[in-house]
Parts: structure tokens; sequence; C-alpha cells
């Protein structure tokens, strides 16, 4: 195993082509593609805080790993845009030892800890870290949520609804009907970045969102996305002006995952722009709707998909640094708890 790391960001665009390849050996997610990690790298974290360390292995001179990493201000390993991807992992087209690679990965880097976080339980790197003899510290602390459609007509495609659920979906309908949802791709739309920085400020400006939730380097992250083909965008008017934007990401021409929603001060709108959504897509096939990571309660209780957790792992190069996390993260958790408890 020859190990190589990229820390040029000319370099890491030079690795496109190999990328591309490597991440279509197998069922990956959105977040491990090329333009995600390329772009959340140029528009969001390259800056002198962080720094960028991408671990390539190789079997001779075949690409067969790529650890899309980097190193940030605490001199933490993470995922790029970690915050931000739903679903983080590294692409794989073989079976390996992480102890190997640890022993060569920590001879190039100075680091203090790995905070590898949103994986899921069947992920390339939680299981490699399973396997691995490192004294890990596994937490599970989020869930992301899926919802399999049938084709048919939404919501009769989804068994498990009832009929006073179905009358409820009904009723949404109903009230917006007044409404139009429309579907932008690509390749019959250029991009609504004025609809988009419109639906951001209205958000802003009622004091539903903080403007760094969504701020001007991310929409160019998005829109490098859509131009790729990896997102398509649903906004949703009401007299021509927009009052719903949803940014969903292609995992699969059949799995759609919601990403990033922007709304104004219209209620239930989130509901009806999502039943639009999937009464669109599962007219003439079976669809997988993916709602993300964040146990949102108007999803999951309208929607009833299938729950599953999402793990975190973290390692510590000594006893110092172990401590200090697991202080910070019980002050965080019972922070939060009290937080609830007070709503």
């Amino acid at each position: 195993m020859k190990v190589k790391v990229i820390s040029e960001i000319k370099k890491f665009h030079e690795l496109q082509e190999d990328w591309n390849a490597l991440f279509n050996t197998k069922k990956h997610t959105v977040f491990q593609s090329f333009l995600f990690n390329y772009y959340s790298w140029k528009f969001e974290l390259n800056n002198n805080k962080n720094q960028l360390c991408l671990f390539l292995l190789y079997d001779k001179s075949c690409l067969t790993t790529i650890f899309p990493f980097y190193l940030d201000s605490k001199k933490r390993i993470r995922f790029i845009n970690d915050q931000h991807a739903d679903f983080c992992d590294i692409l794989t087209s073989v079976e390996f030892d992480f102890d190997l690679f640890y022993s060569a990965f920590s001879k190039q880097i100075n680091f203090n800890s790995f905070h590898l976080i949103n994986l899921k339980k069947e992920s390339s790197i939680f299981k490699l870290l399973n396997r691995s003899n490192l004294n890990l510290c596994i937490k599970s602390d989020s869930i992301y949520s899926i919802l399999e459609v049938e084709k048919l007509e939404f919501p009769f495609s989804v068994a498990r609804y009832k009929s006073k659920e179905k009358n409820e979906f009904r009723r949404i309908i109903k009230k917006h009907s007044d409404k139009i949802s429309k579907i932008y791709h690509i390749d019959d739309s250029d991009f609504p970045s004025n609809q988009i920085f419109y639906l951001r400020n209205r958000m802003v400006e009622n004091a539903q969102r903080k403007y760094n939730f969504l701020p001007d380097e991310r929409i160019d992250l998005i829109e490098n996305l859509y131009k790729g083909k990896h997102a398509v965008i649903q906004l949703i008017y009401f007299h021509e002006k927009p009052i719903c934007c949803n940014i969903f990401l292609l995992n699969s021409c059949n799995e759609f995952l919601t990403w990033i929603n922007l709304f104004d001060n219209v209620k239930m709108i989130n509901i009806f722009s999502y039943v639009s959504f999937i009464s669109q897509y599962s007219k003439d096939r079976s669809i997988v709707f993916n709602f993300g990571r964040g146990n949102y309660f108007y999803k999951t209780r309208n929607f009833k998909p299938d729950l599953y957790d999402l793990m975190q792992c973290y390692f510590f190069i000594n006893k110092y640094h172990e401590f200090k996390f697991k202080l910070m993260y019980f002050i965080s958790s019972f922070a939060k708890h009290i937080f609830k408890s007070i709503k």
C-alpha cells in the first residue's frame, strides 16, 4: 500500500478524473463526489485556519482509496464540510487494514484527534474503524430518515399511511391549490439564483435564520452541484412570487435527498412542497425520498419515514485531548437537556 497526501488545491483539482472514476465504482452519496468536496474546500474551507489533507492509497499505480480529510484550526482531522454533509465517508474500491494506513498517516500529519461524524453504520470508514485497534470513542447522536415510495399516486403509494393521514395530505394539497410547484434541472433551466437569494434574505429579515445558515459561498457550491447534475431545485410560487425553495441532491436517478429548505412565512408550505415533489416523481417510477440528517418533527410525524442511526467516531492521540473532549461533550449535552426541559 502506497500512501500519498494532497495539500494544495491545484493538485486537488487535478484529481477530478481519477476521483470520478473511483466514485463510480460503487454507490456513494453526493457528499463523496468530487464536485461537493472540491467546491466545499474552494468556497468555504480554503483559508489559513484549515489545512487540506487528502490521503490517497495506491495499489501499484492504481488509485484505490481517497480520504477526503482536512485539518482544522484545533488540529482535528475531519471530513471536508462535515457540518453540512449529511453522510460522510471515504471512497474505496478495496478492503484494507486501517491500522496500516494509520501508521503511515500519523507519520505525515501533526494532529491531535480524529473527529469523524455523520457516518452510516454500513459506511466503508465505519466498518474499517470498527475493525481497527485504535482506542475509539463511538457515539450515536443523530439520525437520518428515508421514505420508500412505490410507483403510484402519492400518498396512496405508501402502504403505512392510514386513511386519516392520507386525508391530511389531501387537505394540505387543497389548501395550497393556488400555489405552483416548478422543478429546475440544468438540462432545461438556468440556476435560479435570484429566487434563492430572495428567499434566503426573507428568512434573515423575518429572523427565521441567521445569515450564516446559507452564506453566498454555499450558494456558489449549490450552483456547481446543480451544473454538475448532482442537484435539482424545486420552487413554489404564489402569484409568481417564490415562497418556498428546496435543494434536492441526487444520490441516484431514483433517490432524492432533501438538503436545504428555504421558505417564506406560509403555514404548512414545507409539507406541501415535499408532497408536490414526491407526487411528481413517483407517478411513473418508484423512488426513495431521503429526508437526510436530523429528527425534524414535521417530517417524521407527517411522513413517517424509516429512521436510522448516524454514528460519530473520535480518536485522540493522548489522554488530555480525550478528557477535554469528553468534558465539553458532557457540558454541551447537559445544556441541551436543560434547554429542552425549559421549552
